[in-house]
């Protein structure tokens, strides 16, 4: 899980200091020499070492990787060619399941990474709803904003973008139910809500 967050590949020490950051230096590669034999044992060569150098076999398959890898060309094509950078956009969503390694929430090497990838999630969604916008499809931009918003409760930002899309269609009952989401979520950080929301939730309210 460690070489898989951190890219495929990790110096002996750093996985030392990640797994076992109490142990002294002799301790460490001592627990790594018998993790690894075990881990031989029961999966085979899934984790090559090369020196100091621990890597993940090379046939070996990570979503996260391809989905970082999807991410990074959907995001460097960009509008110059939307519809293939949305398809690759679109590709790489639906292998974000959510928060990295769910099973692990409190191990400290894992911020970093999932933090990475909830954040390059986050720049695709809003890079779909801005090519839906351009293609006036205001049903995409609010199936994308409210993915985003799944992820990033507290940005007020996509709360108006979702509710303006659906005033556009004169849904405004289903506008002021995402502005009561958006009050709800700010109140619980103590912040007011903003007055472009305000505005707009009287736009709604007619």
């Amino acid at each position: 899980k460690l070489l898989a967050a951190a890219g495929g590949h990790l110096p002996s020490e750093a996985v030392i200091d990640a797994l076992w950051p109490d142990a002294n230096l002799d301790a460490g590669h001592n627990r790594l020499r018998t993790t690894l034999s075990r881990l031989r044992s029961a999966a085979g060569d899934l984790v090559v070492r090369d020196g100091e150098t621990l890597s993940l076999a090379s046939d070996l398959r990570v979503d996260l990787h391809e989905f970082e890898r999807e991410a990074r060309r959907a995001l460097a094509l960009g509008s110059a060619e939307a519809s293939l950078a949305v398809a690759l956009a679109g590709s790489a969503i639906s292998r974000y399941r959510g928060d990295l390694l769910p099973g692990d929430p409190y191990e400290p090497w894992l911020e970093r990474p999932r933090e990475r990838a909830r954040r390059i999630a986050l720049e695709l969604l809003d890079f779909c709803s801005d090519m839906a916008t351009e293609r006036g499809d205001l049903d995409e931009v609010r199936r994308f904003v409210e993915l985003a918003i799944e992820l990033a409760p507290y940005d007020e930002h996509r709360y108006l973008r979702a509710a303006s899309a659906l005033l556009e269609q004169g849904r405004r009952g289903a506008a002021r139910v995402v502005f009561s989401r958006a009050r709800s979520a700010l109140a619980e950080l103590g912040i007011p809500p903003p007055l472009d929301l305000v505005r707009m939730e009287r736009r709604a309210a007619g």
